[in-house]
């Protein structure tokens, strides 16, 4: 005969659940050692709720069933106690004593579980209320001193790292403390304390009680994107249809009923690993994706550093250059001026020569200074009222004069204009001087010289365009 109660039913699901949790947090990392002693802890759980099903569901063979209920019970305690030696750490290396003298009195306790007549002497089965197990209560002491002091040791580690963590793994605590402390003082007076007493119509609330603890410490694992929370709702959505399809497959009192049952529970679970390994799939692709935008997201940060690097050396090598580039055009100008007394015909070229070129160098640091304020975007501009058309006259003759003093006729220079008096516009004065120097420079500069045929020419042509209020500035 078999009891199959809403109690047991309950009871049944409370184990699924529990292997459940255990499989999806190990499939995770399987590398990973919280994971693997939690998945430890999960399988202890479930096989104490399973022989609870069995031990409340059987009439036959109860004493068996007791003895595997507190046999399975006395594995939680173990598996939580690493549990807590483990978390939160991936990989960690257990001392000597934590090895092989921690695990000492378990294998005491099992030994004196399943052996005849010793921790349970006897169980009988009582119509219409729980089955009553017979305990040598001496060594139930012991028994429940073991829990008891495996449990709170394993809550004082889990104190103890409260206060040496912080940030994430601390909020994962915090759950793991609150969720499982009242759950463990719950189970071990209705399946401790009270079975002493020789009260058991309570003690299945233990294996409701544990569901709670195993929740609140896989919860506390998600929580914190340890896992992602969509593959795991979808293996715990697909979990569920299998579980109810099994309880329908159990429950089926014809064979009719049992073969549809059975094929739909083959065929939801064929297409919910298909649906399961869909989701991983594309969480997998989307986490690469993630990862190489934030690879990228870094190498372009590292660019715009670097970009930064080069235009503050730019700008500090334009400001250092400067200097000594003014002193020696001012010195070159100087001396071909004859403030340092006559210079011999033979120096006047090379004076020349010198004299230009600082000047450019001048102009090209100027370039390089500007282009790094531009970059940065902190190009100041000083906005004056000013004639225009005397800056295009003074850079006209600024460039004839130059090429008269270097003995250059080629190419030829010209300027045209009918416009007469001033021509004001409202502008940065000096950026605007700079720019028309740059054109007219690089017009003398790659205009073609013939030697032996005519040569070409470089024209600076100011207007004033009727139709438009604008001054027009062509080279």
């Amino acid at each position: 005969m078999y009891l199959f109660d809403i109690i047991n039913i309950f009871v049944f699901l409370t184990g699924l659940i529990n292997i459940v949790y255990g499989l999806i947090i190990y499939s995770r990392n399987r590398n990973n050692i919280t994971n693997f002693w939690f998945f430890l802890l999960a399988t202890s759980v479930f096989l104490w709720v399973m022989s609870m099903f069995f031990y409340r569901g059987s009439s036959v063979n109860v004493i068996l069933w007791s003895r595997l209920l507190y046999f399975t019970a006395a594995t939680i305690p173990l598996s939580f106690l690493y549990f807590t030696y483990s978390f939160p750490e991936e990989k960690i290396k257990f001392k000597f004593w934590q090895k092989y003298l921690l695990p000492i009195p378990f294998f005491f306790v099992i030994f004196l579980s399943l052996y005849p007549n010793l921790l349970i002497e006897g169980a009988s089965t009582m119509a219409n209320k729980e089955n009553i197990i017979f305990f040598n209560h001496t060594i139930y002491y012991f028994y429940s001193a073991y829990i008891t002091g495996y449990f709170i040791w394993g809550y004082i580690n889990l104190i103890l790292k409260h206060f040496k963590i912080s940030g994430e793994r601390r909020f994962q605590l915090n759950y793991i403390i609150i969720g499982t402390v009242p759950s463990s003082i719950i189970a071990s007076i209705t399946n401790l304390l009270l079975p002493s007493l020789g009260i058991f119509e309570f003690n299945w609330v233990g294996q409701f009680m544990v569901v709670l603890m195993m929740s609140s410490i896989f919860y506390a694992m998600l929580k914190y994107h340890l896992f992602n929370i969509k593959v795991v709702a979808t293996e715990l959505l697909v979990s569920v249809v299998w579980i109810v399809i099994l309880l329908d497959l159990l429950t089926a009192d014809t064979l009719k009923n049992i073969i549809f049952e059975g094929s739909l529970l083959i065929i939801t679970i064929f297409f919910g690993i298909l649906i399961i390994r869909s989701v991983i799939k594309e969480v997998q692709t989307r986490e690469k994706i993630q990862a190489l935008a934030l690879e990228l997201k870094s190498a372009n940060d590292k660019l715009k550093e670097m970009d930064q690097i080069k235009s503050d050396f730019v700008t500090i090598a334009s400001h250092q250059l400067r200097t000594p580039l003014t002193a020696i055009k001012g010195y070159a100008s100087l001396m071909l001026e004859g403030s340092y007394g006559k210079v011999p015909e033979k120096m006047k070229d090379p004076l020349s020569k010198l004299f230009r070129s600082s000047e450019r160098m001048v102009v090209m640091v100027g370039d390089f200074l500007n282009v790094s304020r531009i970059e940065r975007g902190k190009i100041d501009y000083e906005f004056t009222k000013f004639d225009v058309l005397k800056i295009v006259k003074e850079l006209f003759e600024e460039f004839k004069l130059s090429m008269e003093k270097e003995g250059r006729s080629d190419p030829k220079l010209y300027f045209d204009t009918e416009v007469k008096g001033e021509v004001f516009v409202n502008g940065d004065e000096g950026k605007i001087k700079q720019v028309l120097s740059n054109l007219i420079d690089n017009a003398i500069k790659y205009t073609p010289v013939h030697p032996n045929g005519p040569s070409g020419f470089v024209k600076i042509i100011f207007t004033l365009p009727k139709d438009k209020n604008v001054a027009l500035v062509t080279i």
